[in-house]
């Protein structure tokens, strides 16, 4: 069955009048598979609808969470800052990407807080080195 909202935002697109195959193009540069585009325009033109500027389409990608999309790194980023606090750091920095260029993607907070949580343990590490370097040459002298 293919995607309601997707469905819903190509009618949308055919109302502004865009051809089927620049909202095919579209989808397809925007990260949909062929086989999701082509369910949703059987199932458009199936409703009988008759074909505005062209928007963003919904998320293709994400974590749907309450009616909004989250983006999944996002998500790792923080949870992995109590298994893995190093590894939230480049998942943090990934999903920050991801959010800035879909703007239907919501887990930034997240993603800070992954980033945040990640660099303070790499720092208490350093401090700790650091002290035990101190300590070690106080001892010696």
């Amino acid at each position: 069955m293919a995607n309601s909202e997707l469905a819903h935002w190509i009618l949308e697109q055919k109302k502004k009048r865009f051809s089927d195959q620049q909202i095919k193009d579209y989808l397809l540069n925007y990260g949909y598979s062929g086989e999701v585009v082509d369910q949703a325009f059987n199932f458009v033109n199936s409703q009988g609808e008759k074909p505005m500027q062209m928007g963003q389409p919904p998320s293709a990608g994400g974590l749907r969470i309450g009616g909004d999309h989250y983006d999944l790194f996002a998500i790792l980023s923080f949870l992995s800052i109590f298994f893995f606090p190093l590894l939230a750091i480049p998942l943090g920095i990934i999903s920050l990407k991801h959010i800035k260029h879909d703007s239907h993607l919501k887990g930034k907070t997240l993603a800070i807080l992954g980033i945040i949580f990640g660099i303070l343990p790499l720092l208490l590490l350093i401090l700790y080195i650091i002290f035990v370097v101190i300590i070690a040459k106080s001892a010696v002298v």
